[in-house]
């Protein structure tokens, strides 16, 4: 028996799909054999957000590298935007066995756009003759590969150099890795939900098609408090929304904002409810405790608009093309990409983009961003 292990279907350890489907013994007389040109592996096992948007790159590696394997190391709790994914070869799972493997296997081209160990650690011990992106020094400190990485570099390090950047992530990250950027997407891969999930909420909330359904983001990581705007601050665009848009909204969020949503729910039952034929109906909808990824991107697909900070919902929300109202202060509005569906929201301070977990400024830039002003900016995006 004759083997061909560069074939793309050889796995080595178990038989191929075609031995299976077809009963072939000989690789040499195998129709359905494809040889892999070059391996790549692309290493993003950061936040899902920075996972979200690295996916832009994609579009653009496989078509200059059609024929090449491409794989991805990405952490457990992120892997849902990519199992599946028709650009993608193979989703490699951060973990010892997958870490153990990556000792052993040769790659022709490494790219890191993580600057963080463990990953830029990982980049430096991979075998492969091509790196692009980020490693580290014997030191352990973050160090670039590529003179084109330089910038994104030095953008991450130096906060003279981020306030005056103009450039979206996404061309920094393109550039890093020597590929011309134009304009590509989010591209990601999501799950269908369960029929009866779909079902059961539009029932369960008395959703209709004609209805304006507005899904409003109210967290942010822990690495990033200063993110969030405030909660009374939600209540009173709510209420808004509901009184003068006649809009329904939707909470989002994940178990960070379990607390946070159910108090902004209490709150407006408390306010807001009203009795019609002897039941109470309000215009808020608390989806919090639906906390898997394609359950939270059948919400998100669900609104008209999206209101949120800089945070994964965000993100979520771009890849699935809805417009965005997006919120900023402690992070830069300017390298994200909206792609002309949405409307950054920044108020008017010379510290912005400081990226800082803690801020002495009162009022701080979160607090200048004002109820009317998001309102308006939903408005113009329903109307758009």
């Amino acid at each position: 028996m004759k083997l061909k292990r560069e074939c793309k279907y050889f796995k080595g350890h178990i038989p191929c799909t075609y031995h299976k489907t077809h009963k072939i013994e000989d690789c040499s007389k195998c129709k359905f054999y494809k040889p892999i040109e070059k391996k790549i592996l692309i290493i993003k096992v950061g936040a899902l957000g920075d996972v979200i948007r690295t996916t832009t790159i994609l579009p653009a590696l496989r078509k200059k590298c059609p024929n090449h394997h491409i794989a991805w190391l990405i952490k457990e709790d992120s892997k849902e935007v990519l199992e599946g994914h028709q650009l993608l070869d193979e989703v490699l799972i951060y973990n010892t066995d997958t870490l153990a493997r990556l000792q052993v296997e040769k790659y022709d081209l490494v790219i890191n756009l993580d600057k963080d160990p463990p990953s830029t650690s990982i980049a430096m011990l991979v075998k492969s003759p091509k790196k692009l992106g980020f490693g580290s020094d014997e030191n352990g400190k973050t160090i670039f590969f590529n003179e084109e990485a330089q910038y994104l570099y030095e953008n991450g390090i130096n906060d003279n150099l981020n306030k005056k950047n103009q450039k979206s992530y996404q061309q920094m990250m393109f550039e890093a890795i020597a590929l011309p950027y134009n304009g590509e997407e989010y591209s990601v891969v999501l799950n269908s939900v369960d029929a009866n999930f779909v079902t059961e909420f539009m029932r369960k909330y008395d959703i209709k098609s004609t209805d304006t359904l507005i899904g409003i983001n109210t967290g942010a990581s822990p690495r990033w408090p200063l993110k969030k705007w405030h909660t009374e601050k939600f209540i009173e665009l709510i209420n808004k929304l509901s009184y003068e848009l006649g809009a329904k909204v939707i909470l989002l969020g994940g178990l960070l904002e379990v607390e946070r949503n159910f108090d902004i729910y209490r709150q407006m039952m408390i306010k807001n409810a009203y009795e019609i034929e002897k039941e109470v109906k309000i215009p808020i909808i608390d989806a919090t405790r639906y906390h898997s990824l394609s359950e939270f991107s059948y919400l998100v697909n669900l609104c008209d608009v999206v209101v949120t900070g800089d945070t994964a919902p965000m993100h979520i929300a771009i890849s699935m093309k809805k417009p965005v109202a997006a919120l900023f202060g402690p992070t830069s509005a300017r390298e994200i990409e909206l792609y002309g569906r949405g409307v950054k929201i920044v108020p008017d301070m010379d510290c912005l983009g400081c990226y800082n977990t803690k801020c002495d400024k009162k009022p701080n830039c979160m607090d200048l961003i004002q109820v009317q002003e998001v309102y308006d900016a939903i408005v113009k995006l329903i109307r758009k």
